[in-house]
């Protein structure tokens, strides 16, 4: 069982999922038909699209969707690349972040130096992630907020597609 809250976790993940060729997607349609079955989609998460059960039980509010995240961001890699190699995926990921939040977030400079790219990919799903637990984020509500984190998952398919995130793509998704 792993604990998204315990550093570490994104490498248990994968040690447990043993994802392989046959488990990524081969077209958008599947893709999406099986993330919008999980509740991804909408915010409000009720399963995860893996070759193996994730047990959930025990986990606080904000773990499920930081699975969520990372599992979805790894699926749309899958999709577009045809690699199932994690390695290469949280290369990939870091460098989708890092172009999303350019040398003016002090955050994820903070967060990108230290640490091996796991560590560094954990740091950041963490930063993504809302919850209503703390008193700052009490007037939104998780399930829109975590609803938003959808359009993380269609820029990083720009990203892997256009080897950037186009300008355009960038201004719109702002606008949001």
């Amino acid at each position: 069982m792993i604990n998204p809250s315990a550093s570490g976790w994104i490498d248990k993940f994968f040690i447990k999922q043993e994802f392989k060729k046959e488990h990524l997607f081969l077209d958008t349609g599947t893709f999406y038909k099986k993330t919008r079955a999980t509740g991804f989609i909408y915010g409000h998460i009720i399963s995860f699209e893996t070759p193996m059960l994730v047990d959930t039980k025990g986990w606080v509010q904000n773990e499920i969707p930081k699975v969520a995240l990372l599992n979805t961001l790894y699926g749309v890699y899958g999709l577009m690349t045809q690699d199932e190699d994690p390695n290469n995926f949280i290369k990939k990921a870091l460098y989708f972040y890092d172009d999303l939040h350019p040398q003016g977030f002090n955050l994820f400079k903070k967060v990108l130096p230290n640490g091996s790219p796991s560590l560094n990919l954990e740091k950041i799903i963490d930063t993504r992630v809302q919850t209503n637990v703390d008193i700052i984020n009490k007037n939104f509500s998780h399930i829109v907020t975590n609803a938003l984190l959808f359009i993380d998952i269609l820029a990083f398919g720009q990203y892997l597609r256009n080897g950037k995130i186009p300008e355009k793509y960038l201004k719109k998704l702002k606008k949001l």
